[in-house]
């Protein structure tokens, strides 16, 4: 899915379930799991979670969780901040790689039990831009503009 200093995506939900004045945490919310650039090893993944609602992107807090407890938890800070934070040498949050990309929903657990939540979604969008595609989109549109320009001259030139 690209990086994690590109990634973004939002929601919109339909309806949620659960008991009236729930505090957010029974709420949806955004999980990535991300990994250094190459290490295809599912074992030191690492979880970024939205707590920002809807939308993920820059702006976005974030908590980090490791369950390896190899990169410190990180609570509050954004998505843009975070990806300048080392994970290992050399390799920044926003170098590492996005694996997987989802909407959870937490349960609610009020001291003398656990209140489950569930939710229906509209729709869920992941936007990755890949730079070759746009570079491909550009190269594409090459051409109309050229011709463009052709007719452009063309119509100033019977025009004299």
């Amino acid at each position: 899915m690209g990086t994690l200093s590109s990634f973004s995506a939002q929601y919109s939900l339909y309806s949620s379930s659960g008991e009236a004045g729930n505090p957010p945490g029974n709420l949806p919310y955004w999980i990535l799991w991300v990994n250094a650039p190459g290490d295809n090893n599912p074992n030191d993944e690492i979880a970024v979670i939205g707590m920002g609602g809807s939308t993920l992107n820059g702006s976005s807090p974030i908590h980090v969780y490791d369950p390896n407890n190899v990169v410190p938890s990180y609570w509050g800070d954004t998505l843009s901040t975070l990806d300048s934070i080392t994970v290992t040498p050399g390799v920044t949050f926003g170098d590492t790689t996005v694996d997987w990309a989802g909407v959870e929903i937490g349960n609610w657990d009020n001291g003398t039990e656990t209140i489950p939540a569930s939710a229906s979604f509209d729709s869920i969008s992941v936007l990755v831009p890949e730079p070759t595609s746009m570079i491909v989109a550009a190269l594409m549109l090459l051409p109309v503009g050229a011709s463009t320009l052709r007719m452009l001259r063309k119509a100033q030139s019977a025009k004299r």
